[in-house]
């Protein structure tokens, strides 16, 4: 469920990232009229914190660490003082459940958040200076957006794989008769 949130938060703040693209598409380029670590692409009339973006610095970072701290939990404090206690635990890890029953949700979900953390991390920089840029070609802002949305798609689709997987496997309450 934890997973889930999390996955959840950041395709909240990657969508928020992909309309700065798609508004500028548009040909509603944001102003970056004071850049800082919080937003990147500070805008005048666009300073909401929230929804935050996932091209903040340490954003990737941070969710990063989430999602590995809940695949591979450590065991509890009075069982990592024995070798043999710490490496049962280890074992037991979500990564390793998953890998058994739901390889492919796993397998899905590894591959867009690595996929939409390296694409971040490689622009992290470039992004906001291409967006706000007027002499940028609309064709790099074009390509910019599709691969944006590409990661998004990825994202959203380990979402949803993660969701159905949840809710099959601990339903709360009936189901609605289908029609």
């Amino acid at each position: 469920m934890e997973l889930y949130v999390v996955l959840d938060e950041w395709c909240d703040a990657a969508e928020a990232t992909n309309r700065f693209a798609w508004e500028t598409l548009e040909g509603n380029r944001p102003d970056v009229t004071r850049r800082s670590w919080l937003n990147p692409f500070a805008r005048v009339g666009f300073t909401e914190i929230t929804p935050v973006n996932n091209h903040a610095h340490g954003y990737v970072d941070r969710r990063e660490a989430e999602i590995q701290a809940l695949l591979e939990s450590k065991a509890q404090w009075a069982k990592r003082w024995q070798g043999s206690h710490r490496r049962q635990a280890a074992r037991r890890s979500l990564r390793n459940m998953m890998k058994l029953y739901c390889p492919e949700v796993l397998g899905s979900f590894e591959a867009a958040i690595t996929s939409r953390s390296a694409w971040i991390r490689e622009h992290r920089k470039s992004l906001p200076l291409t967006l706000s840029n007027p002499d940028t070609p609309i064709e790099a802002v074009e390509e910019l957006a599709t691969e944006l949305e590409r990661t998004v798609d990825a994202l959203r689709d380990a979402r949803q794989q993660l969701r159905d997987l949840l809710r099959e496997t601990f339903p709360l309450g009936a189901r609605p008769e289908q029609a």
